[in-house]
């Protein structure tokens, strides 16, 4: 080959101290196919899928080369964000100290204070950012020292620290994994991994991950959306987010990734951190990588290459079918991962039926709340009645549906059989509140209805539970089926130390100076 068909580096600046790299560094450990590296200049522009499939492999002395990094790099950062619940691997703990560990560590200096609570800070920082759960993680500390004192609280108790929080459904499963915790595996988080994503609740893949590899030193890979960006740049991985085969392939990678480190937790938290703090989704600080010298997407947006024909090909039994092609030039880090297509929010309104009950003459009504449903949104949380997703035809009667909604409750109105109690007035409309969820935009219409009984009535009268208590949707057409709302299916059965609420106890009326601090 002569000189002018050689290839040729030509560095682009990326504004970032970047560094000029030559054809020996681009053909990096995990890129075994050498044409794989040159497709990935002029052929990658055209289309992504011409590159072999072992481009998206890691192999072990690329794997090797990214502990490497990773370990220097988060030795330099692993206190700087502050996180409480964070603590340097120490291999002389016993298994009994590991296994606290899991829960929450105490370290031996004067103060005693917990410096580490993995299983709870995993919990928390799901969908939530670093400094707002940092003072919900010292509360609970506080609270709940341990998962023995967590499991002997109660759910009210449990959700009254986690207010504000947000995604409740996470305290009742951390409060429902401990009590298995301490009655099926006397007081210890299992280290098997199979074991918490099997018999805990809220414990997926992940949080199993990173309870197993920093609290017990295990060899176990861990895959969040921060370590999906991050591994999806390394691997140059263009492909669709949602498919099986580009979830395996990303936990492949993180799997080959910690295999055999030193202290697999500092690794793992490294890919975390790194995630979370320098490849980030929309401005990644790549001269401030640690790993830019193993990451694809880096290397094919730093270093371009040059042919005197065609990039060569690859062997079409080799080549990469999962890939998509890149969406234009110039190539950018930001490219990975394959965008998801975002799904239109569905709008919903719900019929909030605020029920008031006070003898003639009293100026302070008493207010009916309901504890809603164990599963679905807000499940076991206490809130007024209410009737969601109103279909086109209820949204045009709602005092029909609110007062039918009154008569289950108090079958006595609707019969007549108890002249003592009657609907005093119907407010319609009092004010409507817009509540974005991450999957529905739900807009709240507000109704008062007041109840009222003789003077000679000492207390509230009982309400009738049915089915008026669940999420039930409200339906005022004949010819539309009434629909209920779909509940989440449970991760598994447990009968013997679930809370078994009967329909009596979801039902309280609560005095007015009192309502805002039900719990």
């Amino acid at each position: 080959m002569t000189s002018k068909n050689k290839r040729k580096a030509i560095v682009i600046s990326s504004g970032e101290e970047d560094e000029a790299y030559s054809p020996e560094i681009l053909n990096a450990p995990h890129r075994r196919d050498s044409s794989a590296v040159a497709a990935k200049s002029t052929g990658a522009r055209q289309s992504h899928n011409s590159h072999s499939r072992d481009t998206h492999h890691v192999g072990k002395a690329a794997a090797q080369s990214i502990q490497e990094q990773l370990s220097a790099w988060f030795d330099t950062v692993h206190d700087v964000r502050g996180m409480p619940w964070r603590r340097r691997w120490d291999p002389t703990l016993s298994p009994e100290a590991k296994a606290q560990r899991a829960y929450e560590a105490r370290h031996y200096r004067p103060l005693g204070k917990p410096l580490l609570m993995v299983w709870v800070s995993e919990i928390m920082l799901q969908q939530t950012r670093v400094d707002t759960v940092i003072p919900y993680y010292r509360k609970w500390m506080q609270e709940f020292p341990t998962v023995v004192a967590l499991s002997n609280s109660n759910i009210e108790a449990v959700n009254a620290l986690w207010k504000g929080l947000g995604y409740y459904s996470r305290a009742a499963r951390l409060f429902e994994g401990a009590k298995i915790v301490v009655q099926q595996f006397d007081g210890k988080l299992p280290d098997d991994i199979a074991v918490l994503q099997a018999d805990i609740p809220g414990i997926g893949r992940y949080s199993a991950g990173a309870i197993c590899s920093i609290a017990y030193g295990k060899c176990v890979p861990v895959l969040d959306g921060n370590v999906n960006r991050l591994l999806s740049r390394i691997l140059a991985l263009h492909a669709p987010p949602k498919s099986k085969a580009t979830t395996d392939l990303l936990w492949s990678g993180a799997e080959a990734i910690v295999k055999g480190a030193k202290v697999p937790g500092a690794i793992n938290q490294a890919l975390i951190e790194l995630g979370s703090t320098v490849c980030t989704p929309l401005d990644p600080k790549c001269g401030g990588c640690p790993v830019r010298t193993n990451c694809g997407a880096y290397q094919m947006k730093t270093v371009l290459y040059s042919f005197k024909g065609t990039a060569p090909s690859v062997d079409i039994e080799d080549q990469c079918d999962l890939c998509e092609p890149l969406p234009g030039s110039p190539i950018s880090v930001t490219m990975f991962p394959m965008k998801v297509e975002k799904k239109v929010v569905p709008k919903e309104t719900d019929l909030i039926c605020i029920i008031s009950w006070k003898r003639k003459g009293d100026e302070v009504p008493y207010y009916l709340l309901r504890k809603r449903p164990k599963t679905g949104l807000l499940a076991g949380l206490w809130d007024f009645p209410a009737l969601p997703n109103l279909s086109p035809s209820a949204k045009k009667n709602q005092e029909k549906i609110a007062r039918e909604l009154v008569h289950k409750a108090f079958p006595q109105i609707r019969d007549r059989t108890d002249n003592k109690l009657v609907i005093k007035s119907y407010d319609g409309a009092i004010g409507s509140v817009l509540h974005v969820f991450s999957h529905v935009k739900k807009t709240f219409q507000v109704v008062l209805i007041r109840l009222e009984s003789p003077v000679d009535v000492d207390l509230p009268p009982d309400a009738v539970p049915g089915d008026w208590m669940d999420d039930k949707q409200a339906n005022d057409d004949e010819d539309e089926p009434e629909i209920i709302v779909k509940k989440a299916p449970k991760k598994r059965k447990i009968t013997s130390i679930q809370d078994d609420d009967q329909d009596a106890d979801r039902l309280k009326w609560v005095l007015e100076p009192n309502v805002s601090q039900e719990k």
